[in-house]
This record gives structure tokens, C-alpha cells and sequence, in this order.
């Protein structure tokens, strides 16, 4: 940050780059498991390729999206290492060091490589392909492992490989429950409900709609259950104590993070008890209130990802025995 605690635009643009980081890999998770669980669950008002095209359009920009973020912390990156008052052929030889001759960088290459080659995968699979969806969801796989190998978890020199693979873990139960929630809700709640030309009943498209909710539930509590053990773990490899939880700034955004998480499944629950049986009443209201209810649920879980990128990029808490650096 700044002086003084000040953000300034640098710190603006790197906090807008992870979100869009997170964000674009969580729903390109989603966009493949939305892609299994629509080929799972029959909707007699529409085909299945109709909406396996909207789901590849949506990895398929989520996927590029990762691409500017990635130039983005890149050259916040590279300021935050420069001098002042370089000349292009030193900020030249930074860019070239940081790239080729760090972790983070190498980590970053791959990053964007996967992203490339998920965003061609999505865009074969808007045509049906199966092989193409089978590569978009390997290249969502890998993209879900990049963020562990170049943040925290590739830091710790204790329990790597068990902190990594929960970091891993994380990302993926993330794509999953946020992802496939907006992914779904994107492809079914904003569709046009006709079949044979015909305007379906808003209780005809909300009794399909409610077969999906009823689907996707067990994965999205499935996912939580995920995200809540492999944050255990990520807090636990993190934090010197528990009381660095509220004294320290990583504590306190973790923090945040989990309370955003915990009204994400409060908004999930409600959705599925109280939403989802007021889908099929008749006059459309019930679809109308569940969607605004998904909405609240969706933008929760966007929160969720902002606190995440902020994050991702906080220093660990100081062990109070240790000495405070000078400088920085």
C-alpha cells in the first residue's frame, strides 16, 4: 500500500486483478460442472445443446478474462519492484527478470498458457464437442492449481504439499459452489422458457427450475463442507495463533471472508427451503422472488471472491516473538 495506509491506483489495480483472477477461474469451474450437471438433470423445454452453448460461452470469456488480469498484476508487480526513475531499458530488463527469472513469474506464464488454451477448449465446445469439453475441463483444473503454486501456499516450509493441495482443494470446491451457481443461474433463469414455439407457464419453467435447485444442492453443500476443512487448513498453516484471527490484518479479512461465506450459505439455504417450493405457484411470482433471492446470493458469493483477492495478497501475521523488520 501507499504511505500512510493509503491505497493508490497501483493497489486499486492489483486488488481488481486477483478478483478478476478468482473470479474468471471459479467460473470456468462452473461452467464445466454446470455443462455435468444439465446433462444430468432432463429439460424437456429446451435442448441440451442450446444450453451447453451458453455454458462454453461463458467459460470461454471467464477464460479470457484471466488474460488482462494477468497483465495487470504483472505490471503492478513489476512497480512494486522498480526504482525510481528507471529508464525503458531497465524497466525492459525488470519485466524480462520478473517473467523469466522468478517463481511468481513462471507461475504467471503457465497461468496465462492455460488460460489461452481454455478459452480455444470452451469456444470448440460451444459446437457440442465432447472432446473439447473434456479439454475445458482439464484446463479448468489447471487453472484452479495456478493460484496455489504462485501465492501462500507454495510460501510455507511446513506441510507444503498437504497446504498446496488444500489450497487446490479450496479453489476447486469455490468453482463448483459459486461458479456453478452463477453459471446456472446465467444459462436457466435468463433462457426464454418456450417449447415448439410455445411460452411455457411461469409453473412449467419453475418446476424445471426446481429439479435443477434440487440437483445442485447436495454439490453446493458438498463444496462447503470442502471450502470449510480446507480453510482449516490454510488458517491453521497461516496463523502463528489464534488470536492473530483478530489482531492481525490477515485475521481480520480472513475473517470477513468467512462471515461473507457463512450468509452466502445462509442465502443457499434459504433459497432451497423457502425458495424453491414457491417455483412452481402459479402467476410466475415464485420464479420472479427466487431469482432476486439467487441474485442476493450471487452477489454475496462476488464478496467472497473480492475478500479472497484481497487476501491472497496480505502478509502472513509476525510471530510476536519475532523482531518487526525495518523498512517495510
Amino acid at each position: 500500500m501507499g504511505g500512510g495506509g493509503a491505497l493508490s491506483p497501483a493497489d486499486v489495480l492489483a486488488w481488481v486483478g486477483r478478483w478478476v483472477m478468482v473470479t474468471g477461474i471459479v467460473i470456468a469451474l462452473g461452467a464445466v460442472s454446470c455443462r455435468l450437471l444439465l446433462g444430468m438433470v432432463g429439460q424437456p423445454w429446451e435442448p441440451l445443446p442450446d444450453r451447453e452453448r451458453r455454458c462454453a460461452s461463458l467459460g470461454m470469456w471467464a477464460s479470457l478474462a484471466l488474460l488482462p488480469a494477468a497483465a495487470a498484476r504483472l505490471a503492478t508487480h513489476t512497480m512494486e519492484l522498480a526504482d525510481p526513475g528507471q529508464t525503458m531499458s531497465e524497466w525492459g530488463d525488470l519485466l524480462n527478470a520478473v517473467m523469466g527469472h522468478t517463481h511468481w513469474g513462471a507461475t504467471l506464464d503457465i497461468q496465462v498458457g492455460i488460460a489461452i488454451a481454455a478459452s480455444v477448449a470452451f469456444a470448440l465446445a460451444r459446437g457440442g464437442s465432447h472432446r473439447a469439453w473434456s479439454a475445458a475441463g482439464i484446463c479448468a483444473v489447471g487453472l484452479a492449481a495456478t493460484p496455489a503454486f504462485g501465492g501462500h501456499a507454495a510460501a510455507v516450509e511446513q506441510y507444503r504439499v498437504l497446504v498446496i493441495s488444500a489450497d487446490v482443494l479450496h479453489v476447486l470446491a469455490g468453482g463448483a459452489w459459486i461458479g456453478t451457481l452463477v453459471v446456472l443461474a446465467t444459462v436457466t433463469l435468463r433462457a426464454e422458457p418456450r417449447v415448439s414455439g410455445r411460452r411455457r407457464a411461469p409453473q412449467e419453467w419453475g418446476a424445471d427450475i426446481a429439479g435443477l435447485v434440487r440437483a445442485f444442492s447436495p454439490v453446493a453443500m458438498t463444496s462447503a463442507g470442502i471450502m470449510a476443512v480446507t480453510g482449516t487448513i490454510a488458517a491453521w498453516a497461516h496463523l502463528d495463533t489464534v488470536s492473530s484471527l483478530w489482531r492481525s490484518g490477515y485475521g481480520q479479512v480472513l475473517l470477513t471472508k468467512l462471515s461473507l461465506v457463512a450468509l452466502v450459505m445462509a442465502a443457499g439455504a434459504y433459497n432451497w427451503q423457502r425458495g424453491t417450493p414457491g417455483l412452481t405457484a402459479p402467476g410466475g411470482g415464485g420464479v420472479r422472488a427466487f431469482t432476486r433471492s439467487v441474485s442476493i446470493e450471487i452477489a454475496l458469493g462476488l464478496l467472497v471472491l473480492a475478500a479472497t483477492a484481497v487476501l491472497v495478497a496480505m502478509p502472513f501475521p509476525m510471530p510476536m516473538s519475532m523482531p518487526m523488520p525495518m523498512g517495510k
